[in-house]
């Protein structure tokens, strides 16, 4: 796995780092800006900051799992849910005709046959969308059932083409990275209640952030070790992650995969 964070060097150029390889200047199309002027709330990274906790966008997580609609198993789908109207009050909600469906597969979900059932609702994690889903194989390929959930039932689910093929990136969505624009090697990759730096060694959240991931931010005057800044102007009344080697204010972007 691959984390690539963009960022200026010394010099202002745009660097793509990457773990485990030699940092060296490409294009970039955002660059960040002023050291004091950093957006960590910028939505486009595909994470950003809430002023609460970190949030990955579920539309581009999901994306960057799948390779679009599984027509074939989509037609299926319609099929069935059409084969079943007359019995439609049999069915609790589109969850249950899901299950159904994947029965009719020779899958079992309701024993975990073949079948990871995933349900994240946002209140635990780092989505900004609850989301239930289903990824299963079938025929020698994989796919993935995706619905967002409101009030704690399922809408319509989506099938698409798993393009993964490690089920364990479904379980992943608390990891991101966080990007030091003032110094690449300062950039951290959050996998979970664990923190991963630019040259490869594992921290804890407690080691690393002992007064908590975000914090407030404080006017430049106050500013001092325990209470940080983000260096803007004016009093910036925000909360940050700020860099645990110089300060700065990190900025979240979506994990490569």
């Amino acid at each position: 796995m691959q984390t690539t964070i963009p960022m200026n060097d010394p010099q202002g150029f745009p660097v793509v780092a990457r773990l485990g390889e030699r940092h060296a200047p490409g294009a970039y199309t955002e660059p960040l800006g002023p050291i004091n002027r950093i957006d960590d709330t910028d939505k486009s990274n595909g994470a950003w900051n809430d002023g609460y906790c970190i949030i990955v966008d579920s539309a581009k997580w999901i994306e960057q799992r799948t390779a679009g609609k599984a027509e074939e198993m989509e037609e299926s789908w319609d099929r069935f849910k059409e084969s079943i109207t007359e019995e439609i009050d049999k069915y609790a909600d589109e969850t249950s005709m899901l299950r159904a469906f994947l029965k009719t597969l020779e899958l079992d979900p309701d024993n975990g046959d073949a079948v990871l059932s995933i349900f994240t609702p946002n209140s635990e994690t780092n989505l900004d969308e609850d989301l239930a889903i289903y990824v299963f194989e079938h025929d020698g390929s994989e796919y993935a059932a995706v619905a967002e959930v409101s009030y704690q039932r399922a809408g319509s689910y989506t099938i698409y083409t798993d393009s993964t093929t490690e089920r364990a990136y479904w379980y992943e969505y608390d990891y991101y990275d966080l990007g030091c624009p003032k110094n690449h090697e300062h950039s951290l990759t959050v996998e979970g209640a664990e923190l991963v730096t630019y040259g490869g060694s594992v921290a804890t959240f407690e080691e690393l952030f002992p007064e908590g991931l975000i914090q407030d931010c404080h006017d430049e005057d106050d500013a001092d070790a325990e209470h940080p800044t983000c260096g803007d102007y004016a009093v910036c009344g925000g909360h940050h992650v700020f860099c645990p080697e110089c300060g700065t204010v990190m900025v979240p972007y979506m994990r490569e995969i």
